[in-house]
């Protein structure tokens, strides 16, 4: 995103080219010395900011296991998809949707039934639904048992 901020675009975004530094800083490295690497590069090879995002989408995607989350899973495809135009349009719109994952809200990439919705809702907030069936359970005993 930085990079994209003044301009610049990195045309070869596969694994290889990503180092995690000392305090956990990302670093990319080989700027640019190839046009793309097939199953990293962007359909289009050139373009904007969303061909990196094209790249993004498919590091993502060779990251996750077999029994990967649908919605993790449905980021790394809209961020892959062929068209440019229906990917994420930038990094921080991919990063976003991402951060939305990892803090339990929906993601812009994939629309949830209202079953996905309230599974997701209640393990987010798993403490207070187990009080609240605990409380039901409890008041289901009492009026069974006692009538009131």
């Amino acid at each position: 995103a930085f990079a994209h901020s003044r301009g610049v675009r990195n045309t070869d975004l596969k694994p290889a080219n990503v180092m995690v530094g000392e305090f956990g800083e990302v670093l990319l490295i080989d700027w640019g010395v190839r046009a793309g690497t097939p199953g990293f590069a962007a359909p289009e090879r050139e373009g904007d900011a969303r061909s990196d995002v094209y790249s993004l989408g498919a590091m993502l995607r060779a990251m996750l296991p077999e029994g990967a989350p649908k919605l993790l899973r449905a980021v790394a495809a809209k961020a892959m998809r062929d068209d440019p135009a229906g990917r994420y349009e930038s990094v921080r719109a991919l990063m976003g949707d991402v951060g939305r994952f990892l803090d339990g809200e929906p993601v812009e990439a994939y629309r949830e039934n209202v079953w996905e919705r309230s599974v997701r809702v209640l393990g987010k907030h798993s403490t207070l639904a187990a009080l609240v069936a605990a409380y039901l359970v409890m008041r289901g005993l009492v009026l069974f048992f006692f009538g009131r």
